[in-house]
């Protein structure tokens, strides 16, 4: 579960910095 987490945020994280690329 935490491994999930914290691979989701990361992805939430990569994500967020494209858009605001």
């Amino acid at each position: 579960m935490c491994h999930s987490l914290k691979k989701n945020n990361k992805h939430s994280l990569e994500k967020k910095k494209t858009r605001n690329f």
